[in-house]
């Protein structure tokens, strides 16, 4: 009820100012600014879960149109117009004549945007836990195949692969098996003498002693860290011999 009471307030509030050619919305909920719009509009303006945040909306003109768009890029979102209804998204697909298809994302999770091409292409794909910061990617057109193979580079140390069974399954990769965090990441090499080695870059110490139980599961008999003093900026080396 206060959301909707609040959009009918910004909505009078831009009627006003529209008839002096001009109206403005100041740091306000995205959503909120939306539904203004769409009663603007006469027709739904919605937008999906991947939307969130305040905005700044100004119009100093005539073309409201032109005004929204460069609302949408301000805002690093992307706007789908139909004659019934726009929908906004931080996720966007072109398709192209020769049957390739083109993804954009701003700001969203390798989990969202695999979500959004299996919707979007009635493929199947799975993952395993993948990193949770936010990307962003152009993809160009290409196929099914490389699109995902794409997104999937997006995430250090994971790979794509189709099944016999037609679907995608994303995992971590064979052989090095690099180990991804926030800020940093790990990779494992074996040395000829059997024992391991764990390279840890721009990664907490907590992170280094899950590398050092890695080692353990695969056999490893002793673990040595050597961090940097600031526990938030180490980086050392683990040995399992």
């Amino acid at each position: 009820m206060r959301k909707k009471l609040l959009a009918l307030l910004f909505f009078a509030a831009a009627h006003f100012l529209c008839v002096s050619e001009a109206f403005e919305f100041v740091d306000r909920d995205i959503g909120e600014i939306l539904y203004a719009v769409s009663l603007y509009k006469g027709f739904p303006v919605t937008a999906d879960d991947t939307v969130s945040g305040s905005g700044t909306f100004r119009l100093a003109g005539e073309d409201f149109d032109e005004a929204f768009d460069a609302f949408m890029e301000s805002s690093r979102l992307y706007v789908a117009k139909t004659d019934e209804r726009w929908t906004v998204s931080r996720i966007r697909f072109m398709d192209s004549d020769l049957g390739l298809m083109s993804l954009d994302a701003r700001d969203v999770t390798a989990a969202r945007m695999f979500e959004e091409v299996a919707r979007r292409t009635g493929v199947c794909v799975t993952f395993e836990n993948l990193p949770q910061n936010r990307m962003s990617v152009h993809t160009g057109y290409c196929g099914i195949d490389e699109l995902v193979r794409r997104v999937a580079g997006l995430c250090p140390g994971f790979e794509a692969k189709r099944t016999d069974s037609g679907f995608f399954h994303v995992s971590r990769s064979e052989g090095a098996e690099a180990l991804a965090v926030r800020n940093g990441r790990a990779e494992f090499v074996q040395n000829e003498d059997g024992s391991w080695n764990c390279d840890i870059q721009n990664a907490p110490v907590s992170f280094a002693f899950c590398c050092g139980g890695k080692i353990f599961q695969r056999g490893g008999q002793g673990v040595l860290l050597f961090p940097f003093e600031r526990q938030q900026d180490s980086a050392g080396q683990l040995f399992g011999s």
